[in-house]
Formats: structure tokens, sequence, C-alpha cells
């Protein structure tokens, strides 16, 4: 099994929950989580940004 954050079952929850919320909170949440060291959930909220930047973008 890889060990790539994307397969991390907490990961995939977090980004499911994280999908829940509106971009404004989720760039809050970041700086957040980042000030205490929570690497799991900023990757988990920089994925979602990411993925709804590209989506933006790509309409």
């Amino acid at each position: 099994m890889s060990n790539s954050p994307c397969n991390d079952p907490k990961i995939i929850q977090l980004r499911s929950l994280a999908w829940e919320q509106p971009t404004e909170k989720l760039e809050a949440l970041l700086v957040k989580y980042q000030a205490q060291g929570r690497a799991d959930i900023s990757y988990a909220i920089k994925s979602v940004l990411q993925d709804r930047r590209l989506e933006f973008c790509n309409q």
C-alpha cells in the first residue's frame, strides 16, 4: 500500500468535511491549523482549495 496522503482514510475524511465549508472559512482554518502544526488538516484543506481553484479555472 502506498504512503501517499491521498490514500490515507483520515485525509479522505478531512477532505470530505472541508468540501462542505465555504472557501473563506477554509482559508482562515488553514492559517489556524498551520500555526498549530497540524500537517494532516493543513494538507486536506490545501488540497481542497487547490481543487476549487482548478475547477474555477477550467470553467
